[in-house]
């Protein structure tokens, strides 16, 4: 242990510096007000404001950083443990003194050899918001922020320390290549079925259509959630909104989940059935699933397919991030201050939490919930209550023998797979 200066920024995530005045670390600027604690004794292997997601403890050697999940990261123990084995991981050393300085230049980015055409799948470039291709440049200190080689040659972020992520099939020097057919995406195997016929029609926007007659792979509806179909976004635009086809085999999966949950009687005034494709909300959820997978053990049921009732001015908002518990309180508070998710669609697509627009028309989500281990729920809740010692519940029902409602209080808990327009 030696005495260094150390100090951590008040804007964005936790993390300190040590050994230097602030700047000096990652290029740290001064606009953002610092902390210092003067003669803080400060582990010389350590990682500052950086624990383990597997033990919860403080970062020390080797860091051991996901390539998919943002803000993942495990000690050199917990993954030769095999925890988080379905990731790869990069590897990050110590800081002191082996981070550049304000000083130093870091190495631009070379295409050679790479596979310009190779697209990173679910992957946005958060400095122009497009596909990232050849060569991807991943943050080693924010959460999940990646730049394409266009934006990292122009100099964005380069505040930071960024590692590099080659296509398959390249031996990038130091750098991580993911393993072949690893597109940072998960896509679920599902069983043959007949090829598709007839051709993809695009929309204007972001919405694309499949032709009528196609045969789509089968649905999802009860297993895991395929992105295997989902478009490639355009530049700029976060989300593809891709109505479906009557006839396809998963609009009707839709119809039967409706019907199957007292929703009969709305099946007929169905205008529209939407598929929600948001790689970067599905990445993150995805991980917030992962997680409460392996705390839980096999055999959990974690996962829920439940409904949402909206109105059709916070529709594009749910669509760009998912739901947003700083509207709670909209409709009803009574079981916690959460996003509220229910079992039957009549009660979504009643008018109090559905009331229809100036066209006469409802919107109705059917959503993937996290609801893990669930607690009775009460007005005022702000989150779920402990469950032991460290660990809280993951949400809270109306009722814990025959729950109809369930209450999420983290946002990356919920994935709206699908809207459903509907004639009032």
């Amino acid at each position: 242990m030696h005495p260094r200066w150390t100090g951590g920024c008040f804007n964005g995530p936790p993390r300190g510096f040590s050994g230097a005045p602030p700047g000096a670390w990652f290029g740290h600027h001064g606009g953002h007000p610092f902390d210092p604690f003067h003669n803080s004794p400060v582990q010389p292997d350590a990682h500052p404001g950086v624990s383990c997601d597997g033990c919860k403890r403080p970062m020390v050697g080797v860091r051991h950083k996901c390539t998919v999940c943002p803000n993942y990261d495990l000690c050199s123990g917990c993954k030769g443990q095999g925890i988080h084995g379905h990731h790869a991981m990069h590897d990050i050393q110590p800081p002191f003194g082996r981070y550049p300085s304000q000083s130093t230049t870091l190495p631009q980015p070379s295409n050679g050899g790479v596979d310009m055409g190779y697209v990173h799948h679910g992957v946005l470039c958060d400095g122009c918001r497009g596909n990232v291709h050849g060569i991807r440049y991943k943050c080693v200190t924010c959460l999940d922020y990646d730049l394409c080689m266009t934006c990292k040659q122009q100099g964005t972020h380069s505040c930071h320390q960024m590692t590099e992520i080659f296509p398959p099939g390249h031996r990038g020097h130091g750098s991580f290549q993911p393993p072949p057919h690893h597109h940072h995406l998960p896509h679920y195997p599902f069983p043959s079925v007949q090829a598709a016929t007839g051709p993809t029609q695009t929309f204007h926007g972001n919405q694309s259509f499949r032709g009528q007659g196609q045969t789509p792979p089968p649905s999802s509806r009860d297993g895991e959630l395929s992105t295997a179909k989902w478009a490639p976004l355009q530049q700029g635009v976060p989300f593809n909104r891709c109505p479906l086809s009557t006839a396809e085999t998963e609009y009707q999966d839709v119809i039967q989940r409706m019907n199957s949950t007292g929703g009969g009687a709305w099946t007929s005034k169905v205008l529209q059935i939407c598929r929600i494709e948001n790689h970067r909300m599905f990445r993150v959820y995805r991980s917030c699933k992962d997680e409460m997978e392996r705390e839980h053990g096999p055999g959990f049921q974690n996962e829920r397919i439940l409904w949402h009732g909206t109105s059709a001015d916070v529709l594009d908002n749910i669509y760009r991030g998912g739901f947003n518990r700083s509207y709670c309180g909209k409709n009803a508070t009574a079981f916690g201050k959460g996003v509220y998710f229910a079992t039957g669609f009549s009660y979504s697509a009643g008018n109090t939490y559905s009331p229809p627009d100036a066209k006469g028309q409802k919107y109705v989500f059917l959503c993937r919930v996290l609801t893990g281990h669930f607690a009775p729920g009460q007005s005022g809740l702000n989150e779920p209550p402990m469950r032991t010692a460290e660990l809280r519940y993951d949400s809270v029902v109306d009722n814990t023998s025959n729950p109809t409602m369930f209450v999420i209080f983290k946002d990356m808990q919920v994935y709206p797979e699908y809207v459903i327009t509907l004639a009032a």
